[in-house]
């Protein structure tokens, strides 16, 4: 009886969820996907084009590591704009193109999360040990670092796929396709999702504790050479953006945890959990995202100049 009242509470949950996100005030979260999409595709393609056709630039590992940033960021971007598009569309989601986009926006979420990490961690060698560091991190170790990162992202996602593609009870029977409707109402596979849950919560746990450590000894350092007093260097500048970028980047789990916990024990209903939910997948989340090739752009010198090149050969006229 318990499970038939259960069951019959998440249809009217699921009933209230797909009448606001295809109607209802939920649609209107299309317009913040649309501008950070419409954001990423001027910065990123630029960007990207300067870095891999600078010789230069391309050989370092911290505008390698910036490239598949830029590229994680853009595919996220994208699948999760074309996701909360559709939903609002007249157009129903097929069910297997609904479990491989939500496959693909885990995945390309797992790589942003630890190619951040890296990035960190990059920072730190390079300030500690400048001289040991071309050493430490050739380029081709960069391109192993790279392709690892994709490696370990696709795990577990490609295992739920396998795992729930025979399920006819999957979040792609309904007429949405929204990844928080698995962690939220359905109990199919709920093993699965617990174990993606799970993974995401130690996955970012971890990565954010070694970030803090390296940007702790970092900032300690850098302290007691004293770039911190007096006027703002270019040190204390990058130190700054990196750590407000990774607070980004780790700040929708932090909420995703809270927000579970709420939920668990009844202080949150269910549509303030959606809401909350939106804003974290089409504001919170996506928001570094766009922030990283304009704050890179403008900042890095090298970088800067090469995309100040480009767009002056683009327009040089010729006599």
């Amino acid at each position: 009886t318990s499970s038939l009242s259960d069951i019959h509470a998440n249809d009217r949950i699921l009933k209230r969820w797909i009448e606001i996100i295809v109607s209802g005030t939920g649609k209107y979260f299309v317009i913040p996907a649309t501008v950070f999409q419409f954001a990423l595709l001027l910065a990123n393609p630029v960007t990207l084009f300067a870095i891999f056709s600078s010789h230069a630039l391309h050989q370092e590992t911290r505008f390698r590591l910036l490239a598949n940033s830029l590229i994680i960021d853009l595919l996220y971007c994208s699948i999760n704009f074309t996701v909360t598009a559709t939903n609002i569309s007249p157009v129903f989601f097929p069910a297997k193109l609904c479990d491989i986009l939500l496959g693909l926006l885990l995945v390309v979420f797992f790589s942003g999360v630890l190619n951040i990490t890296v990035m960190g961690v990059n920072i730190y060698l390079a300030v500690n040990w400048p001289l040991q560091y071309n050493s430490i991190i050739t380029p081709s170790r960069a391109v192993k670092i790279i392709a690892a990162i994709w490696v370990l992202s696709s795990i577990v996602p490609l295992i739920s796929f396998l795992a729930v593609s025979n399920d006819h009870a999957f979040v792609c029977e309904i007429p949405i396709c929204y990844f928080n409707l698995m962690i939220y109402l359905l109990q199919p596979s709920s093993a699965i999702i617990e174990v993606n849950y799970i993974t995401l919560v130690v996955l970012c746990s971890s990565c954010f504790v070694l970030i803090f450590v390296c940007f702790y000894l970092l900032v300690s350092k850098t302290r007691k050479s004293g770039i911190w007093n007096g006027m703002p260097s270019k040190a204390r500048q990058t130190i700054s953006i990196h750590s407000v970028i990774f607070i980004f980047y780790f700040l929708p789990t932090v909420l995703l945890i809270i927000q579970k916990i709420l939920l668990s024990y009844k202080l949150i209903d269910s549509t303030s959990v959606l809401y909350v939910s939106m804003v974290i997948n089409n504001i919170v989340l996506p928001l570094p995202k766009v922030l990283t090739p304009y704050l890179y752009g403008f900042r890095c010198m090298e970088l800067s100049l090469t995309i100040q090149s480009l767009f002056k050969r683009g327009v040089q006229i010729n006599p």
